[in-house]
């Protein structure tokens, strides 16, 4: 069995990236002993009230994580065309995100390295991006899947960073309370709003573009509803909300424009008269610290 093969086989029990090997040596009956290099994995934590579960990742969440060397050229760890690692994915268990299927290894000489990461793991990550929130988020998988989410370190040496995500988009609550309630299920749509944004890493912006569709809300308890969205404003006088309560259906136009701004919840009170008009009041605060 030559030595490549042999590499290839013992990558996956090892956790080590193959794809940094060194090119063959010829024989030396003396070799001196090499360094051993060390895989990298993660400590994954998110700001309070996060997520779809609030209360951290779950198994088999996967990012998507960058690693960029510190150099006179790159002080502040900008995110370049090519970096040390690029985009390898992770997956989160027991506490930890380890790599999928490979590693970052950590050189020998050990030099400062700025992580950088990206909730939900996609294959076209890079430094500038575009993501979708899921149109339908009735469910809690596809609600999760739309909270866009990004981290980084300091430049470090450790080989298990902390990486500490913050929600990137807009976080949308609407609480119900009814006059008179009718009998049958609820269901809540989010009309006229746009669900793709560009987002740019290395100057933390994320901003909505794309023609405007139908988002359904993902049940949040007992007469509530919430859904993520990309920052945007939605202009007054359009259908934004469709409620739908049994055989009856609400709906509800702003007076004035709804401007979502990025990491920010936003928590509507509606009340439902027994006409059938739908009563705003409203919070904002920072998603990760809640009301």
């Amino acid at each position: 069995m030559n030595k490549k093969l042999l590499v290839m086989l013992l990558c996956p029990l090892m956790i080590v990236a193959c794809g940094k090997s060194n090119p063959e040596k010829k024989d030396n009956p003396n070799p001196e002993p090499q360094p051993r290099k060390e895989g990298i994995s993660f400590k994954g934590v998110i700001k309070p009230m996060s997520r779809a579960t609030d209360n951290g990742f779950e198994p088999g969440d996967a990012i998507g994580v960058f690693a960029v060397e510190k150099t006179t050229s790159n002080v502040s760890g900008k995110l370049m065309s090519s970096n040390y690692a690029d985009n390898v994915k992770y997956v989160y268990s027991n506490g930890l995100f380890s790599g999928a299927t490979s590693v970052i290894e950590q050189p020998t000489d050990k030099p400062l390295m700025f992580y950088k990461a990206v909730y939900p793991y996609s294959t076209d990550l890079k430094n500038e991006f575009t993501f979708a929130v899921n149109s339908d988020q009735s469910n809690s998988s596809s609600y999760t899947m739309s909270d866009l989410m990004t981290a980084d370190t300091e430049a470090t040496s450790e080989v298990s960073p902390h990486l500490v995500f913050s929600h990137k988009l807009s976080n949308i609550i609407v609480n119900l309370k009814y006059e008179e309630k009718p009998g049958g299920s609820e269901q809540l749509m989010f009309n006229n709003v746009q669900v793709e944004a560009k987002a740019n890493i290395n100057e933390n912006t994320f901003t909505s573009f794309g023609t405007v569709q139908t988002v359904i809300a993902y049940g949040n308890g007992n007469n509530s509803f919430k859904a993520i969205l990309p920052p945007q404003t939605v202009p007054e006088k359009v259908t934004l909300i469709t409620l739908k309560v049994g055989s009856k259906k609400y709906t509800f136009f702003p007076e004035s424009d709804f401007v979502w701004r990025s990491g920010m919840q936003y928590t509507y009170d509606v009340t439902v008269s027994k006409a059938g008009i739908l009563t705003f009041t409203s919070s904002i605060n920072p998603w990760e610290t809640g009301n």
